[in-house]
């Protein structure tokens, strides 16, 4: 081999070889010095450094590393791959600030950059910047705060310049107006013992396994979660307490545990307590549970005698009604009359103090987030169970696993409920555009086949003019 070829050879391996050594090169250069030394050869480092092209510091260390440690290690490859300091704090109380100054300033059209939101971040003492003696702040120290907010402000969304196509806002009172607050209330229960258990090591061998043990009493609660639009929620109104019986037997549905009297004074407590945050205007998303909706104690109802179900008739002005008319012909009035103008006793409460309330869809619990909390309460409680859990432990675990709640984890869970929603609502807009009929102006209907595929049975059983009406 000529001295070229042996030149470029050495000149290619020291340009992909990295300058850290791995472990595979230190057993290597460790390997060398024992069989030199066992052959007798004088000069091991230098020659194992000559052969490898390394330096001869490095191979003796190797050597040395062994002889004090027993072992080798590598060294941690210098990069950028750990998480440093950040000079704006990524929390969701920044992110909100931020969020709300931008979009305060876009409602009256003011210029913003990112200047103005590293004075906003100075006046709320969320950065820092070196003072100077001759200034309020050093210009080094400041450039370098305004870098990284622009490149916060850019990590959240945020762009520069103009948008594209029209104004998107302008000063009307909807726009000023700020978004409701909600307040997605439910209830559940957890037994105690309950294990959350599915994602557990087993042994398929072991034919030992101890039996689990039947239910035990059970720990009811209830709450609500509060998102005023920020990307920060609340827990609100929560109440635990122990499942009972009732008349005597032991009850089986928890939703038997709650009652209306006890709703409507929870309700009560949690308005007052939303108020007492500050809060207006709030909406209040609930399923459609019997005791949710539960009327005045007035109300008429089916079970009423004959001569009362005349005289609500006459209260409520109905006419051609005698009392000669059947029980059934009389109720089958009211009962109109009361689910369309009687309304739920917490919806007059909500509605008397400037609130409302809002009944799910049925069958579609991914529209209530709440139940995503409640999983993710009761899977904490599980997991931590063992069969010598005891009945207050649990309730202890249930206590903190509330008050362990990240107001970032409910904001994300409200937030993909409401994602759901709007794609629910687009596809039910799309297919009430499909229907097959449609009206025209001289109110006829024409009718538009479906296609079909066409087989021997269909040509013979298809018309030209369609289906006749």
């Amino acid at each position: 081999m000529d001295p070229q070829e042996v030149a470029k050879i050495k000149a290619f391996v020291k340009k992909e070889r990295p300058m850290a050594l791995t472990l595979e090169e230190k057993v290597d250069i460790l390997r060398l010095h024992a069989g030199l030394r066992d052959d007798g050869i004088a000069n091991v480092a230098t020659k194992i450094a000559k052969w490898l092209g390394r330096g001869q510091g490095i191979v003796k260390a190797v050597l040395r590393e062994y002889r004090y440690t027993g072992s080798l290690k590598v060294a941690k490859t210098p990069s950028n791959t750990t998480n440093h300091a950040s000079r704006v704090p990524n929390t969701p109380e920044v992110r909100a600030l931020v969020k709300k100054f931008i979009r305060d300033r876009s409602v009256t059209r003011t210029r913003k950059v990112a200047k103005d939101v590293l004075g906003l971040l100075r006046a709320k003492d969320k950065v820092q910047i070196k003072k100077n003696n001759s200034k309020d702040y050093d210009d080094k120290d400041y450039n370098a705060c305004l870098r990284a907010v622009q490149a916060f402000v850019g990590k959240q969304g945020y762009k520069r310049g103009k948008r594209d196509g029209k104004s998107r806002f302008s000063m009307v009172p909807v726009v000023k107006e700020a978004r409701r607050p909600i307040v997605y209330l439910d209830e559940s229960f957890i037994h105690h013992h309950y294990p959350r258990h599915l994602d557990s090591l087993y042994d398929p061998t072991d034919t030992k396994e101890t039996k689990a043990k039947h239910k035990g009493r059970r720990y009811c609660f209830i709450a609500g979660i509060l998102h005023d639009g920020t990307d920060f929620s609340h827990l609100v109104g929560l109440h635990i307490f122990e499942g009972g019986k009732k008349n005597g037997k032991t009850i089986k549905d928890y939703h038997a545990t709650f009652n209306h009297d006890y709703f409507v004074a929870w309700f009560d407590h949690l308005i007052k307590e939303v108020e007492s945050l500050g809060y207006t205007e709030v909406v209040f998303v609930m399923d459609n549970a019997k005791y949710h909706k539960g009327k005045p104690t007035a109300t008429p109802k089916g079970t009423w005698k004959k001569r009362e179900l005349f005289q609500a008739c006459m209260n409520y002005g109905f006419q051609n009604i005698t009392m000669n008319d059947l029980k059934s012909t009389m109720w089958a009035r009211v009962q109109v009359h009361v689910a369309q103008h009687v309304l739920p006793v917490v919806v007059d409460m909500a509605r008397a103090r400037g609130h409302d309330v809002v009944y799910t869809v049925p069958y579609f619990s991914e529209l209530q987030p709440i139940e995503m909390i409640w999983a993710n309460v009761k899977g904490k409680v599980g997991r931590a169970y063992t069969s010598d859990t005891s009945f207050s432990q649990v309730l202890q675990r249930l206590d903190d696993a509330f008050w362990s709640l990240d107001g970032g984890t409910i904001h994300d869970t409200i937030e993909n409920s409401t994602a759901y929603l709007f794609a629910l609502d687009k596809k039910l807009v799309q297919r009430k555009q499909q229907t097959p009929f449609v009206e025209t102006p001289t109110t006829t209907r024409t009718w538009t086949r479906p296609p079909v595929k066409t087989t021997k049975k269909t040509k013979a059983m298809m018309t030209s003019d369609g289906p006749t009406e």
